[in-house]
């Protein structure tokens, strides 16, 4: 969300937005409630693979990270523990990574407050010249913690026409940004373009050349909003 609405008898003391890495978020005096948002990241989208004569290799895009949230209005920790996911990597000429969890802890550590999955990596199509297609990456489950617990979006896949042309997969897209979008062949061979917050990374495509890479999954993200 890029605002949040303000609950009837508080009143917004500070907003702060975290990336990727581990985190301490302290209250400040005077906090009443906190509104924690979470958002898995986005998993890789496939590279392409190296091929030889008139061959086209393609991949799929990456699926985004799922969104959660938590509203607190007791029992406010003196701290709590964030870990922000980067995004899944874009395959090398092979599959996309999937992208990782974003989690939020109490103080001791180990209680879960809200947990966001992350996206699955996009898949590769080898090298050829057949009609076929490469699998885009699934959206993150529902698998986590929180008052909210939303999906990820799947990816399109590549398609493959021909030995000369082909179109990769746009990586799934998140509640906040969207996915790397396509490559097409008729535009030569080319790496797979990165993915925004907690979204897809889009495929890559090899028109008869080397290796290319997917486009990295979005890192996932953290915002806490806190009310007196």
């Amino acid at each position: 969300m890029l605002g949040v609405p303000i609950p009837q008898g508080f009143q917004l003391l500070r907003r702060t937005i975290y990336g990727a890495g581990s985190f301490t978020h302290t209250p400040q005096a005077g906090c009443r409630a906190i509104f924690f948002e979470l958002w898995g990241s986005g998993g890789g989208g496939a590279g392409a693979s190296d091929g030889t004569g008139s061959t086209v290799s393609v991949g799929g895009g990456g699926g985004s990270g799922g969104y959660t949230n938590v509203f607190i209005t007791s029992g406010i920790e003196a701290h709590y523990h964030i870990g922000v996911s980067s995004g899944g990597s874009g395959g090398v000429g092979a599959d996309g990574s999937s992208g990782g969890a974003t989690a939020i802890k109490k103080a001791n550590n180990l209680t879960y407050v809200g947990e966001a999955s992350g996206g699955g990596g996009g898949y590769k199509l080898a090298a050829g010249t057949t009609v076929s297609y490469a699998t885009g990456g699934g959206g993150s489950d529902v698998g986590g913690y929180g008052d909210m617990l939303c999906t990820g979006a799947a990816a399109t896949p590549g398609i493959r026409a021909s030995g000369t042309s082909a179109v990769s997969g746009i990586g799934g897209r998140s509640s906040i940004a969207g996915g790397g979008n396509y490559r097409w062949s008729g535009s030569g061979s080319a790496a797979g373009i990165a993915g925004g917050i907690a979204a897809g990374g889009g495929g890559a495509v090899s028109v008869s050349a080397g290796n290319q890479t997917g486009g990295a999954g979005g890192e996932g993200r953290v915002i806490a909003w806190e009310f007196a």
